[in-house]
């Protein structure tokens, strides 16, 4: 089957305003983590960008737009949105791209924008002008691997860790697959994290990785979850999950991003302790176990004990039991920490009949 270039993806969705189409070797480059990595302002605004440029995007030309059209949403000053376009002129960040000349695919470090102008006007009245780096371009021609994002949910992001995820996992959301094991260090780099920040994987979990799920299921339509694995003693990595959320959550996802930002913080802080606290290390002996609130337990202890305790004929997938289990717990109050969770689980993989 003939996969879609992004280039005609962009120019196929350039009349859906809600629509940013990115190709996936932007969308999972890689940070220059011994220098200030990208800020979030300018991380929504490289769409913003991408998106005015439409068609004309792997074109060597200056994009010209009015800083109104694209400052709606941010909200900026003249001189700090400028401030901004400059700043994707400086960062430096690897994209995956082939040499013109070997034809092989080679990581460039480079800006993402190669110019900036603007003009004298007043700030309603002010036009930008840029031109997209020649190694941006050269992806973007080249890429046929794309994702759609919702310009509504990239606005919204209060943290870059959280947008940075959202990215990574609207490039993965089609896949035949729905987990993926990275090591902490590549997932520290995949989310931007500067070197020598947030190096203990305690912090790593509170200050980046939980609050970043905890927003993204907020405001994205999907569900990510996390389960960290040892190497010996240590945390070697992490198992992400994601999965397109129920119809009644994306219904309320769709509430909150058409509601006011007051208050968004408190209800998203209401279930994000829960959320860190399940990216707790899996317990040890004698500790207290708890099932995981979402997404798959294929890679999870949980997948031994329902494989152990369901019927052995016309036995079910096991992450459809787990979204049974929750239902059930659900129904009857049981809380997924409680100290006899493990017990509750295999009595009720014991019970299964296959009319469940």
């Amino acid at each position: 089957m003939t996969r879609v270039p992004t280039i005609q993806a962009i120019t196929d969705r350039s009349a859906r305003s809600n629509d940013l189409v990115g190709a996936g070797e932007v969308l999972d480059m890689q940070f220059d983590t011994t220098r200030k990595g990208l800020s979030l302002r300018a991380a929504k605004l490289l769409h913003l960008l991408i998106k005015e440029a439409g068609s004309k995007a792997v074109d060597d030309v200056e994009h010209r737009v009015p800083v109104a059209a694209l400052n709606t949403s941010m909200h900026l000053t003249l001189d700090e949105f400028i401030s901004t376009v400059k700043e994707l002129m400086f960062v430096q960040l690897g994209l995956r791209a082939l040499n013109e000349r070997t034809g092989l695919p080679e990581l460039y470090f480079d800006p993402l924008i190669h110019s900036v102008s603007r003009t004298d006007s007043e700030e309603d009245s002010a036009m930008v002008g840029y031109r997209l780096s020649n190694t941006l371009r050269r992806v973007m021609k080249d890429s046929v691997h794309w994702a759609i994002l919702s310009r509504q949910a990239v606005m919204a992001f209060e943290s870059r860790y959280a947008l940075r995820l959202y990215e990574l996992v609207s490039l993965r959301i089609n896949l035949t697959r729905s987990t993926e094991k990275f090591s902490i260090d590549s997932l520290r780099e995949k989310l931007g994290v500067p070197a020598g920040k947030l190096m203990k994987w305690d912090a790593f979990n509170r200050k980046a990785l939980g609050p970043a799920i905890a927003e993204v299921n907020q405001l994205s339509g999907f569900t990510v979850s996390a389960l960290p694995y040892k190497s010996g003693r240590s945390v070697a990595g992490v198992t992400l999950t994601w999965g397109i959320a129920p119809t009644p959550e994306r219904v309320k996802v769709q509430r909150e991003l058409e509601s006011s930002r007051v208050g968004r913080a408190v209800r998203r802080d209401q279930g994000s302790d829960k959320v860190v606290d399940l990216l707790s290390m899996p317990p040890q002996n004698g500790e207290t176990s708890y099932f995981p609130r979402q997404g798959s337990i294929i890679y999870s202890k949980w997948a031994e004990v329902a494989r152990n305790s369901l019927p052995q004929q016309d036995r079910p997938d096991v992450d459809l039991v787990a979204e049974r289990f929750r239902d059930f717990c659900s129904r009857k109050a049981i809380l997924l920490s409680s100290s006899k969770i493990e017990t509750i689980f295999t009595s009720f993989c014991k019970s299964w009949r296959p009319e469940d």
